[in-house]
């Protein structure tokens, strides 16, 4: 069994299911240091605007766009 062979998924569904989450983290991270780094905090609302997406939901987003619009979206 291949890890794209789980519930039908393909391979590039888990990698962006997996990239997702880890993007996921680190966001949170940066998020609970932003409390008390008004730089981070800045940055983090840059990149919100930048995606057109609340960090917070951006692994919904991602999910929704699939894995070949979720690259487009990644590298532009």
């Amino acid at each position: 069994m291949h890890p794209g062979d789980i519930l039908g998924q393909s391979h590039a569904d888990v990698v962006l299911s997996q990239l997702s989450q880890k993007i996921m983290r680190v966001l949170h991270k940066a998020e609970e240091k932003a409390e008390n780094k008004p730089v981070l905090k800045q940055k983090l609302n840059e990149l919100q605007g930048l995606w057109g997406v609340e960090h917070k939901r951006l692994h919904r987003h991602l999910y929704k766009l699939g894995p070949e619009q979720a690259v487009d979206f990644t590298v532009a």
